[in-house]
Formats: structure tokens, sequence, C-alpha cells
């Protein structure tokens, strides 16, 4: 397990609240033997938005310009603090961090491409300021 993956599992057992699994409840708790939920959840693009909206998940950086981790990386950070056969909420929660990262890097990625065009049009405009002045 990396600082990383501790960070998300971190995360994750203070913050995560979707079906059966709720802020805070030890992984030895969870109704595994209860079989699947029934009833309705959201789905993941709708978590990855709430998750985005949180400044706690923000600070986790996991979607950075050098790329964001696979889905494999978070599910082992994710099944720290919630059982893998506790589904469908465990591959919800997942698929909705790993989407979360990525939307993190693209817009980190946007955040870079717009400075970079601000900063070439600086200099263009610097360039053309002192060939004609």
């Amino acid at each position: 397990m990396t600082p990383k993956q501790q960070a998300i599992a971190n995360y994750v057992h203070r913050r995560i609240s979707v079906g059966r699994v709720h802020p805070g409840t030890p992984i030895n708790l969870y109704p595994v033997y209860l079989g699947p939920h029934h009833g309705a959840l959201p789905d993941h693009q709708t978590l990855a938005a709430a998750y985005l909206a949180d400044e706690e998940f923000r600070a986790l950086e996991l979607g950075s310009w050098l790329g964001s981790p696979t889905g494999a990386f978070i599910a082992e950070a994710v099944a720290l603090v919630i059982p893998a056969a506790l589904q469908p909420e465990f591959n919800l929660i997942v698929d909705a961090l790993k989407l979360a990262a990525d939307r993190q890097k693209g817009e980190t990625w946007g955040q870079i491409i717009e400075r970079g065009a601000v900063g070439l049009v600086a200099v263009l405009v610097v360039t053309a300021i002192l060939r004609h002045g």
C-alpha cells in the first residue's frame, strides 16, 4: 500500500456514503452476508461530480497533469475500508473515484493549456511592440 492509497482509503472511510456504505463504518461491520443491495443507487457520473465538488477529494490530487491512478490502484485503496464483496457499492465507488480523477486531470490539462496560451499571447505582444517600438 502506498501513502496515496492510504489517503484515498481515509477519504472513502470519512466521506463516502452510498447504499450500504456509510462514513466511519469499520470494514468488518459491512453486511456482505446480506447479499446484493436492493434499491436505487446513483450512477458513477453523479458520484464523480459530487467528489469533484468536494474540496477534500480535490486535495487528494488524484488527477494531475502527470496522470491519474488506475482503477486497480483505486480498488486496492477502497478495499482497505470497504469489502470488495459489498456489491454494487464497491465497484460504483471505484468507478466514480476513477472518473473524478480523470476529470480532475482533464481540468488540470485545460488550465495548463489556457496558461500556455495566455503566455504565448503575452510573448507575441511584447515581441510585436519591441519590433515596432
